[in-house]
């Protein structure tokens, strides 16, 4: 039995961050489908549609926050494994992201940062 296609989706404010972590993350994982959001608010309502099994979000973004976001999928998609992918390294953006079962990356998005993500999304 051939197993369903990864559904992974990147949420970050920034297009060109987005493309460079589909590229890095396309080499690693052809096989798995990526989705875009522009802001956790487009995030949520691309969730009412489609189910997803990684997520990448950003802490600082326009309309809600990385971590509100996190609170919200919580509440209604949990199911999902997600990453903080940030610069914003404080140490309360950090526990604030595990409060929500998220795994805390620091950016820049490098071949390492993207095998840490795939690391715990295979966990």
């Amino acid at each position: 039995m051939v197993s369903a296609q990864k559904k992974y989706l990147i949420i970050d404010d920034s297009m060109v961050m987005r493309m460079i972590i589909k590229k890095e993350f396309k080499v690693k994982q052809p096989d798995w489908q990526i989705l875009e959001a522009a802001s956790g608010d487009l995030a949520l309502s691309l969730l009412e549609t489609e189910k997803v099994d990684f997520i990448s979000v950003d802490y600082n973004m326009p309309g809600i926050s990385g971590i509100e976001f996190l609170s919200k999928q919580a509440e209604c998609f949990p199911n999902a494994r997600c990453v903080m992918l940030t610069a914003n390294i404080q140490s309360s953006s950090s526990l604030e992201a595990n409060k929500y079962n998220a795994r805390f990356i620091e950016k820049p998005v490098t071949d390492s940062t993207i095998e840490q993500m795939l690391s715990y999304f295979n966990e």
